[in-house]
């Protein structure tokens, strides 16, 4: 119910020839119109003017502006251990801007790379770094223990135990994931005592298993604060 069509896709800004038909459900075709169309320049192409690559914790971390918010690809590569490139990350989105990050490597400087690609599988150039990943290591959860402060608020759901929370364990049932108590009011304050100390790069949110109280329906945080102190 349209007067209009998008032709999506091309490479480049070269003028192209587009010939437009009419065709009826007996798959009868019209004469067609030739138009000569000069393209705008393409998403890959645009987003990777703005592409950066920093190193962070554990790895690199890429920054990428996409306007058009079209849907790309941006593959991260870096060198193993005979120095050849090799696919590190692979970043499917959409977003205006964002960053995310590629880890798993140590303080060893070595190549990264990285490049935008499409659906239609146009690539852009390829934007090359040498880079030290930042050290990190995951700390000894077994240091970890709960502190009972005046100021904290958190009710346990049944029997629920803030060690639920580093346990490794993730199911969706109250014996291994963390729950406040429900009704119990917001926010909830609650203190962990990591054991030594130490800057902290990131953490991992697992979210709730389960069916009926699966991820973002039974009760999953969606704000939340970190604090911390020696």
């Amino acid at each position: 119910y349209q007067n209009n069509l998008v032709i999506d896709g091309f490479p480049d800004t070269l003028d192209y020839p587009v010939k437009l038909y009419a065709v009826s459900r007996g798959e009868n075709s019209s004469t067609p119109v030739t138009i000569s169309i000069k393209p705008l320049t393409p998403p890959v192409q645009e987003v990777f003017k703005h592409l950066t690559i920093q190193a962070t914790f554990g790895g690199v971390r890429i920054n990428f502006v996409n306007t058009a918010e079209a849907d790309i690809v941006i593959s991260v590569l870096a060198t193993d251990s005979i120095n050849d490139l090799v696919p590190a990350e692979t970043f499917y989105t959409k977003r205006k801007d964002g960053t995310f990050a590629a880890r798993g490597f140590n303080t060893t400087k070595r190549k990264f790379a990285a490049f935008v690609r499409d659906r239609w599988n146009n690539h852009s150039d390829t934007l090359y770094a040498e880079l030290e990943p930042l050290f990190e290591q995951q700390l000894e959860k077994t240091k970890f223990k709960e502190v009972d402060l005046p100021t904290d608020t958190y009710s346990g759901h049944i029997s629920s135990k803030i060690s639920y929370l580093w346990d490794d364990k993730l199911g969706h049932d109250g014996t291994s994931i963390f729950h406040t108590k429900p009704g119990s009011g917001l926010p909830q304050w609650f203190t962990i005592d990591k054991g030594v100390t130490a800057v902290l790069s990131r953490f991992k949110l697992h979210h709730r298993d389960g069916t009926t109280d699966g991820p973002f329906t039974g009760g999953d945080p969606k704000i939340y604060e970190i604090w911390g102190s020696n």
